[in-house]
């Protein structure tokens, strides 16, 4: 089986077994689930709405429905430092942490209305220093960092929320949003300088390989953007015809996958060439392990 996971809008896909050796797992719950992180092969945690976090320790064959006591909050964003300490986002002003691998939960933040800023997407480098993409209360895109494990945070203003980011170390960061925005840090967040990579269509996701290369997908474009100077500069290498671009992961230069709007795509040759493996459901994340 490959060990390959998304997440699909719809639980339930037909024929799966045909196409490529993908298999559907059922994870339990009819909520849609939003981003999905693994630390390993086995070991990782999903988030979605109804304030849902599931937890999976033999590699997605089998998820446990963790309790997060806030069944309100659509969680958007998750991301695991090491087994015992994951952080969770989610709209309405929700940060949520636990320090024993999702045993336990505790609300950081968790507020509603009139006052909130909606999180979309939360990195953390280490189990103190992370950073939370918001639309904030104003309506604005905003980046919160914290240095002490979410007691305090602090904001810099992005021109759009992050929907997703990726740190290679404690001062240069790379975020994406819509409007084809990309946002770029090398002060540990404390500045962006944001500018707009295509005229048209949303960024979701970022792949990034190693230190120097990454890769984004306009949703709406079909356009694949490539940056090997960890986003100094971008390269548009090719187009995926059809693909309305959700979710993009890359195991390295060669081999990668696309997820959108109408399935999952293949690349072996960096991006001139893709292959349809899936063609059904809606896929907000994928994440590749190996591509054995």
């Amino acid at each position: 089986m490959k060990n390959l996971l998304v997440i699909l809008f719809f639980i339930q896909l037909s024929n799966l077994t045909s196409q490529a050796q993908w298999f559907t797992q059922q994870s339990g719950v009819t909520n849609h689930l939003y981003d999905m992180e693994f630390i390993n092969r086995n070991t990782g945690w999903i988030c979605g709405t109804g304030g849902t976090i599931l937890k999976t320790t033999n590699g997605g064959t089998n998820w446990i429905q963790q309790v997060t006591n806030v069944p309100t909050k659509p969680l958007f964003g998750i991301h695991p430092v090491n087994e015992n300490v994951v952080y969770a986002v989610g709209w309405f002003s929700t940060i949520l942490k636990t320090t024993n691998g999702g045993n336990n939960w505790i609300a950081i933040e968790d507020g509603g209305p009139p006052v909130y800023g909606n999180y979309f997407s939360v990195f953390f480098k280490n189990e103190l220093t992370g950073w939370i993409g918001e639309n904030n209360t104003m309506g604005q895109g905003d980046v919160k960092k914290t240095t002490d494990g979410g007691m305090t945070f602090i904001s810099s203003y992005t021109f759009g929320w992050p929907e997703d980011m990726y740190f290679k170390d404690s001062l240069n960061g790379i975020g994406v949003s819509g409007a084809a925005n990309i946002h770029k840090t090398t002060n540990g967040g404390n500045n962006w300088i944001s500018f707009q990579l295509a005229g048209s269509g949303d960024f979701f996701r970022v792949s990034f390989i190693n230190d120097f290369t990454g890769f984004v997908i306009g949703g709406a474009t079909e356009i694949l953007y490539k940056t090997t100077n960890f986003g100094q500069s971008w390269n548009n290498i090719g187009i995926i015809p059809n693909v309305t671009g959700n979710s993009i992961d890359f195991l390295n230069d060669s081999v990668g996958w696309v997820g959108g709007n109408n399935g999952i795509y293949k690349t072996i040759n960096g991006g001139t060439n893709w292959i349809k493996q899936i063609g059904t459901g809606v896929i907000y994340t994928i994440m590749a392990i190996n591509d054995i």
